[in-house]
């Protein structure tokens, strides 16, 4: 899957296309209400939300959600993919960029979502989502996604992106890589950073302009709280390789080495994939842990250095992770 995938509010100018969409054949048996049934139920039921689900610019299923009956939980439904474009990806994704907006828009840190005991797929993808089941009925599970059990991760809007100063980014670096004579070898340093190394105004104004240009920047969260995140530049650069900068990854003290930043760095290969990259290019700090972060996920010595980046600090060592094994 490298389409982009976007909720786009369902209006006048949309509505025809998705009441065009439908599930297969088979499908119908336990999703049967058509589109036009929601879009229509949404115009005198408060509270509903309905999105056409979009990759790039085709039109290709529709979801929905609001407050529950409770007034404070968040709900799903509908979500539905169109035949056509079904095992791609697209409703993992579609699922959540709607957790997002139940979160950012409405505040919400429980979920609620139905379905059909059929439906096995769907179930693989909610229970992936983080959503157990909380109860059943003859015909239905009943799930639940508790913001405030999991970590969860999702996309930084802008106007949160102040948030990072909840990430405790201090660290003690006993020894770090330098090159001495043309070789790299470790070093002891003996240095405690009680901060972000460069200061958290100087890494806050970096990844707002990487937002800004469109780039992603992804959060982990627990209870609701930002634990860690990953910046990725969205500039295509290089001669030989397609590279984008893997721009920033952050996690806070305590919650490290429970491959939060393993998680992060993985969804991001799937955001960068989005802009026609093939690799990512890292200019990683020399510390012994964060050298070894890089190197367990599988990152080599980058192949083509960027001058520009290199000269920004030689004492970064350039390092690049190729996409070509990677699917999310």
């Amino acid at each position: 899957m490298n389409k982009k995938i976007i909720l786009e509010a369902l209006d006048v100018n949309n509505w025809l296309k998705i009441c065009d969409l439908s599930v297969s054949d088979e499908q119908k048996a336990f999703f049967p209400i058509p589109n036009v049934y929601w879009i229509g139920i949404s115009r005198y039921e408060e509270g509903t939300e309905l999105f056409a689900i979009k990759a790039d610019a085709e039109y290709i299923g529709l979801i929905g959600g609001g407050y529950d009956e409770d007034g404070v939980t968040g709900y799903i439904n509908p979500i539905m993919i169109d035949h056509r474009y079904q095992k791609n990806g697209y409703a993992k994704s579609a699922l959540r960029l709607m957790i997002d907006y139940l979160c950012n828009s409405l505040g919400v840190n429980k979920i609620n979502i139905n379905h059909r005991k059929e439906s096995v797929f769907s179930r693989k993808i909610y229970e992936s989502l983080g959503f157990f089941v909380y109860n059943e009925t003859e015909n239905e599970y009943q799930l639940k996604l508790d913001l405030t059990q999991i970590i969860f991760y999702r996309q930084l809007q802008y106007n949160e992106l102040e948030r990072i100063r909840e990430i405790d980014a201090s660290q003690y670096i006993g020894r770090a890589w330098r090159n001495l004579d043309g070789i790299h070898q470790l070093v002891e340093i003996n240095y405690q950073d009680t901060d972000f190394p460069h200061g958290y105004d100087n890494h806050l104004a970096i990844l707002q302009e990487t937002v800004k240009a469109g780039g992603s920047a992804l959060g982990a969260f627990f209870n609701g709280k930002l634990i860690g995140f990953c910046s990725v530049n969205p500039k295509v650069f290089g001669k030989k390789y397609r590279y984008v900068l893997l721009d920033q990854i952050f996690i806070s003290l305590e919650y490290r080495a429970k491959g939060i930043g393993k998680q992060l760095f993985l969804l991001s290969v799937t955001e960068a994939k989005k802009n026609g990259a093939d690799k990512f290019y890292i200019c990683s700090a020399s510390s012994e842990e964060t050298i070894a972060f890089y190197k367990a996920l599988g990152c080599v010595e980058a192949k083509e250095i960027n001058q520009e980046l290199y000269e920004s600090d030689t004492r970064d060592i350039q390092l690049e992770y190729a996409f070509t094994n990677w699917n999310y």
